[in-house]
């Protein structure tokens, strides 16, 4: 009887885990499906950290994007009270040198901590005084990173193998349709100014 009940423990344990994993990557899809159909760029990042703290029940969601010299990870989109006075103080970590996503966007590879205590790498917000994990992931395109997603939790040891897979699918698809926005908007610039010259030149 003890061995029955050990093996249906086990299988117990297996099976939540598969539902856990299976429900982690819908989640990841889902929010891929969902981004993909933006092309406006800051609708995209504002909408992208909604889903995540949202679908993930995260305390908070940022995604930083790379400057033009690649020397400072800026703030695009944070969620709740504390994202929103970030982004009107024009937060930005030093990259390579502040933080955990400044480690991300230097080395291209996430980094966890799972007590932000521990981890010296860990830039500790005073707008964010509830973290006790935090999660960056690199927001790469053509194997470099443009940035990153930062993602923060209220418990200690929150994030899971399977957690850290399904939002670096998530980060892999914002990337790509932040790419796609990009391209929108040069394409519509050069409309713009492609019709502007044929105005002058009809005049």
């Amino acid at each position: 009887i003890e061995e029955r009940n050990t093996l249906e423990a086990r299988v117990n344990g297996r099976t939540h885990e598969v539902e856990r994993r299976a429900t982690q990557v819908e989640i990841a899809i889902s929010i891929a499906r969902e981004v993909l159909q933006e092309t406006d760029l800051e609708k995209l990042l504002n909408y992208s950290v909604e889903l995540i703290r949202d679908r993930f029940a995260l305390y908070y969601a940022a995604i930083f994007l790379a400057d033009d010299k690649n020397e400072y990870a800026v703030l695009k989109s944070g969620t709740g009270e504390a994202g929103r006075e970030m982004l009107e103080r024009s937060h930005k970590l030093k990259i390579g040198q502040v933080g955990m996503v400044g480690f991300v966007v230097s080395n291209n590879e996430f980094r966890l901590a799972q007590d932000v205590k521990s981890d010296p790498s860990h830039y500790e917000n005073p707008y964010l005084p509830a973290t006790q994990s935090e999660l960056a992931l690199p927001l790469t395109l053509e194997g470099k990173a443009i940035g990153a997603i930062d993602v923060q939790s209220t418990q200690k040891d929150y994030f899971s193998p399977d957690d850290i897979k399904a939002l670096q699918l998530t980060a892999d698809q914002i990337a790509i349709a932040i790419q796609r926005a990009r391209l929108v908007a040069q394409l519509e610039q050069s409309v713009s100014t492609m019709e502007k010259g044929l105005r002058q030149f009809t005049q």
